[in-house]
Protein backbone atom coordinates (compact mmCIF):
# COMPACT_ATOMS: atom_id res chain seq x y z
CA UNK A 1 0.00 0.00 0.00
CA UNK A 2 2.68 2.13 0.77
CA UNK A 3 4.60 1.79 -2.41
CA UNK A 4 1.13 2.22 -3.97
CA UNK A 5 0.71 5.66 -2.46
CA UNK A 6 4.69 6.53 -3.12
CA UNK A 7 4.01 6.38 -6.91
CA UNK A 8 0.59 7.70 -7.38
CA UNK A 9 1.76 10.59 -5.43
CA UNK A 10 4.93 11.23 -7.90
CA UNK A 11 2.48 10.44 -10.42
CA UNK A 12 -0.26 13.07 -9.99
CA UNK A 13 2.60 15.73 -9.66
CA UNK A 14 3.70 15.01 -12.83
CA UNK A 15 0.76 14.48 -14.69
CA UNK A 16 -0.38 18.18 -12.84
CA UNK A 17 3.24 20.00 -14.22
CA UNK A 18 3.00 18.53 -17.52
CA UNK A 19 -0.98 18.72 -18.39
CA UNK A 20 -1.00 22.45 -17.54
CA UNK A 21 -0.88 24.32 -20.60
CA UNK A 22 -0.25 27.74 -19.45
CA UNK A 23 3.49 28.57 -18.68
CA UNK A 24 2.94 30.50 -15.70
CA UNK A 25 0.48 28.05 -14.33
CA UNK A 26 2.76 25.58 -14.76
CA UNK A 27 5.81 27.31 -12.95
CA UNK A 28 3.58 27.99 -10.04
CA UNK A 29 2.36 24.36 -9.61
CA UNK A 30 6.63 23.51 -10.16
CA UNK A 31 7.25 26.05 -7.32
CA UNK A 32 4.42 24.88 -4.83
CA UNK A 33 5.77 21.48 -4.97
CA UNK A 34 9.29 22.55 -4.70
CA UNK A 35 7.42 24.14 -1.30
CA UNK A 36 5.67 21.01 -0.73
CA UNK A 37 8.85 19.10 -0.48
CA UNK A 38 10.39 21.28 1.59
CA UNK A 39 7.64 21.18 4.47
CA UNK A 40 7.71 17.25 3.80
CA UNK A 41 11.77 17.33 4.73
CA UNK A 42 10.33 19.84 8.11
CA UNK A 43 7.60 16.93 8.91
CA UNK A 44 10.39 14.33 8.90
CA UNK A 45 8.28 12.19 5.99
CA UNK A 46 10.83 11.45 4.15
CA UNK A 47 9.14 9.38 2.01
CA UNK A 48 6.98 11.37 0.07
CA UNK A 49 9.78 13.74 -0.26
CA UNK A 50 11.52 11.18 -2.22
CA UNK A 51 8.15 10.93 -4.34
CA UNK A 52 7.73 14.52 -4.25
CA UNK A 53 11.03 14.71 -5.54
CA UNK A 54 10.98 11.64 -8.25
CA UNK A 55 8.04 13.33 -9.92
CA UNK A 56 10.09 16.97 -10.24
CA UNK A 57 12.96 14.61 -12.06
CA UNK A 58 10.51 12.91 -13.82
CA UNK A 59 11.82 13.21 -17.56
CA UNK A 60 8.69 15.12 -18.43
CA UNK A 61 9.45 17.29 -15.82
CA UNK A 62 12.46 17.87 -16.05
CA UNK A 63 13.41 19.61 -18.82
CA UNK A 64 11.09 22.21 -17.46
CA UNK A 65 13.40 22.66 -14.48
CA UNK A 66 15.28 25.50 -15.11
CA UNK A 67 13.03 28.05 -16.59
CA UNK A 68 11.28 30.70 -14.88
CA UNK A 69 11.66 29.16 -11.57
CA UNK A 70 12.95 31.18 -8.62
CA UNK A 71 16.78 30.36 -8.34
CA UNK A 72 16.50 30.36 -4.60
CA UNK A 73 13.63 27.68 -5.18
CA UNK A 74 16.28 25.74 -7.46
CA UNK A 75 19.03 26.14 -4.73
CA UNK A 76 16.61 24.23 -2.34
CA UNK A 77 15.93 21.71 -4.51
CA UNK A 78 19.27 21.17 -5.16
CA UNK A 79 19.93 20.95 -1.81
CA UNK A 80 17.29 18.62 -0.76
CA UNK A 81 17.91 16.40 -4.03
CA UNK A 82 21.27 16.06 -2.63
CA UNK A 83 20.23 14.94 0.56
CA UNK A 84 17.91 12.32 -1.10
CA UNK A 85 20.45 11.39 -4.06
CA UNK A 86 21.59 7.58 -4.57
CA UNK A 87 25.13 8.70 -4.16
CA UNK A 88 27.40 6.46 -1.84
CA UNK A 89 23.53 4.09 -1.40
CA UNK A 90 22.39 7.58 -0.22
CA UNK A 91 24.71 8.12 2.65
CA UNK A 92 23.18 11.95 2.96
CA UNK A 93 20.18 10.85 3.86
CA UNK A 94 21.36 7.98 6.11
CA UNK A 95 23.10 10.50 8.11
CA UNK A 96 20.13 12.82 8.36
CA UNK A 97 17.90 10.50 9.26
CA UNK A 98 20.06 9.23 12.37
CA UNK A 99 19.97 13.01 13.55
CA UNK A 100 15.85 13.34 13.42
CA UNK A 101 13.88 13.16 15.85
CA UNK A 102 10.25 11.04 16.30
CA UNK A 103 8.03 10.91 14.09
CA UNK A 104 9.53 10.28 11.15
CA UNK A 105 8.54 8.49 8.09
CA UNK A 106 11.82 6.47 6.56
CA UNK A 107 11.68 6.15 2.91
CA UNK A 108 10.18 2.85 2.29
CA UNK A 109 11.90 2.07 -1.08
CA UNK A 110 15.59 1.98 0.62
CA UNK A 111 14.46 0.01 3.36
CA UNK A 112 13.08 -2.67 1.03
CA UNK A 113 16.27 -2.36 -0.72
CA UNK A 114 18.36 -2.72 2.60
CA UNK A 115 16.27 -6.00 3.12
CA UNK A 116 17.14 -7.33 -0.42
CA UNK A 117 20.61 -6.52 -0.25
CA UNK A 118 20.77 -8.48 3.17
CA UNK A 119 19.10 -11.05 2.32
CA UNK A 120 20.19 -11.54 -1.36
CA UNK A 121 24.18 -10.78 -0.43
CA UNK A 122 24.48 -13.06 2.07
CA UNK A 123 24.09 -16.87 2.28
CA UNK A 124 21.51 -18.62 4.63
CA UNK A 125 24.41 -21.00 5.27
CA UNK A 126 27.95 -20.98 6.31
CA UNK A 127 30.20 -24.48 6.66
CA UNK A 128 26.81 -26.15 6.99
CA UNK A 129 25.79 -23.46 9.93
CA UNK A 130 23.47 -20.66 10.39
CA UNK A 131 24.58 -17.58 8.96
CA UNK A 132 24.02 -15.50 12.29
CA UNK A 133 25.89 -12.49 10.07
CA UNK A 134 22.75 -12.57 7.80
CA UNK A 135 20.56 -12.83 10.84
CA UNK A 136 21.92 -9.97 12.78
CA UNK A 137 22.00 -7.82 9.36
CA UNK A 138 18.21 -8.27 8.92
CA UNK A 139 17.31 -7.86 12.53
CA UNK A 140 18.92 -4.27 12.31
CA UNK A 141 16.86 -2.99 9.05
CA UNK A 142 13.93 -4.72 11.23
CA UNK A 143 14.63 -2.97 14.58
CA UNK A 144 14.86 0.11 12.66
CA UNK A 145 11.92 -0.49 10.82
CA UNK A 146 10.16 -0.72 14.47
CA UNK A 147 11.58 2.24 15.58
CA UNK A 148 9.57 4.28 13.23
CA UNK A 149 6.74 2.33 13.37
CA UNK A 150 7.14 2.78 17.21
CA UNK A 151 5.73 6.67 17.07
CA UNK A 152 2.58 7.63 15.55
CA UNK A 153 3.28 9.86 12.86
Amino acid sequence: RMVNNFNSLADFISTQIVSTVELKSRIAIYSKCIDLALELKILNNYNSLKAVLNSLDHLSVHHFQGTHISPILLKRLQALNELMGLKASYSNYRIALKKVSLPALPYLGLLLTDIIFVHEGHRDELDGLINIRKRALLHSVIQNIKMYQSCPY
